[in-house]
């Protein structure tokens, strides 16, 4: 199911047929993107606690 969704999405951006995107994407998708490419918004959690551990610079 994951690689038809990415194909549908990949589809609709090779071909600019908005219904791939509505096949690809869920209806509460929301593009954040202005229309001339600028990001607008960039929302990502980070935890570099657990990386520091993970990297054994920090100990547990």
């Amino acid at each position: 199911m994951k690689i038809q969704t990415a194909r549908r999405y990949a589809a609709f951006w090779n071909t600019g047929d908005e219904a791939y995107a509505k096949q690809a994407l869920s209806p509460a998708f929301i593009d954040r993107t202005l229309p001339d490419g600028r990001i607008v918004e960039n929302r990502h959690l980070e935890d570099n606690l657990t990386l520091l551990k993970q990297l054994g610079a920090v100990k547990p």
